[in-house]
């Protein structure tokens, strides 16, 4: 059974939509650039692919969850839009009669990245709860299929580097398998402090662009 891709949304260092980012990479225009979010402590600057601060700098009241799932969502809706499911940013209301599944990669996205709370704890101070319970309701695929009120199968995926290709594989075999109509597939993820001095560590990271 033949499973077809029908829209395609994403935000990246290269661009923020698809066809922007696509172009870039087409033109060698990667843009790495010193992480701005939080500070690397190397002798030398290496380069990270960060968007521009103002895109989803802060989470707001419309959007309390972590970054990683509030990149999904934009996303996803990009994917919607471009698919033909919605012109605009109105609520999709013809999608709850199908069996729409979500299913995210990410890294990050499945840690609750907030060192200042470690820090904290780790100090004998009492740190509120805050950030934990912002973590457990920011589930990148969970807090998808919310936004798009959508009632299939939720699941994230965390396996490092190829989190999204197996998102994208179990989201192809959902549907071959009669479980959904739809999915929505791929990955997300945001930067973190800990994971980029781990790779530097690893020794798979260049300073040069």
């Amino acid at each position: 059974m033949k499973v077809r891709i029908s829209g395609i949304g994403g935000l990246c260092a290269c661009g923020l939509d698809f066809e922007t980012a696509v172009a870039a990479l087409f033109q060698d225009r990667r843009n790495p650039a010193p992480a701005r979010r939080f500070k690397l402590d190397h002798p030398l600057s290496y380069p990270v692919f960060e968007l521009p601060p103002s895109i989803l700098d802060e989470p707001d009241k419309n959007q309390p969850w972590l970054r990683t799932s509030r990149l999904a969502v934009t996303a996803a809706r990009a994917a919607l839009k471009d698919s033909g499911w919605s012109k605009n940013h109105a609520p999709i209301t013809n999608l709850s009669r199908l069996r729409v599944g979500v299913c995210i990669g990410t890294t990050v996205g499945g840690n609750m990245n907030d060192e200042q709370f470690y820090r904290d704890y780790k100090n004998h101070k009492t740190p509120g709860l805050q950030p934990i319970d912002r973590y457990l309701q920011s589930n990148p695929a969970a807090v998808v299929a919310k936004v798009f009120n959508l009632c299939g199968p939720q699941l994230t995926v965390v396996n490092a580097c190829s989190s999204g290709t197996d998102a994208i594989a179990i989201g192809t075999e959902w549907i071959r398998a009669g479980i959904c109509d739809i999915v929505l597939a791929g990955g997300s993820d945001e930067l973190c402090r800990v994971t980029c001095n781990g790779l530097i560590s690893l020794m798979i990271s260049d300073s040069l662009p």
